[in-house]
């Protein structure tokens, strides 16, 4: 069993297996030579972590060759959240080097934004926009 602390300090007690999916904590762990250490993680929350966790679970059997070509129904239910959540686990899953993870929450991402306009792409990844600036009114003084 290895053990994480996320960046609000919760501490994980996760089976090897299940964590090894990153390679951030992969290195880690060989970088410790054996000793018994919490690892850090400053990057990732608990709440995301939690759903890191329960993705890495989930296919901690899965062969790395087969190479998925459509999202399973499982993933789908999975990443079913705010787009606010699924950038955050995008985030987490970049930091920790979890590639299966981390091409599921593009895709998904990127599902969402086929077909739409900027503004909608705007919106859906949280971007402020400015107005244009031929628009704003100049003040003479």
């Amino acid at each position: 069993m290895v053990q994480i602390s996320s960046s609000d300090n919760q501490i994980f007690e996760i089976e090897e297996s299940v964590i090894f999916q990153s390679n951030t904590i992969k290195n880690i762990i060989a970088d410790l030579d054996g000793s018994d250490q919490i690892i850090p993680l400053p990057g990732v929350t608990s709440e995301i972590l939690k759903k890191v966790i329960e993705y890495s679970d989930h296919h901690k059997n899965d062969d790395d060759s087969d190479v998925e070509k459509e999202i399973s129904e499982w993933d789908k239910k999975f990443m079913d959240l705010d787009n606010e959540l699924i950038i955050e686990i995008i985030n987490a899953a970049n930091y920790l080097e979890n590639e299966k993870l981390l091409n599921l929450g593009c895709q998904v991402i990127a599902n969402k934004l086929k077909g739409k306009s900027l503004e909608e792409n705007n919106k859906i990844l949280g971007i402020k926009t400015t107005p244009d600036i031929e628009s704003l009114e100049i003040s003479k003084e």
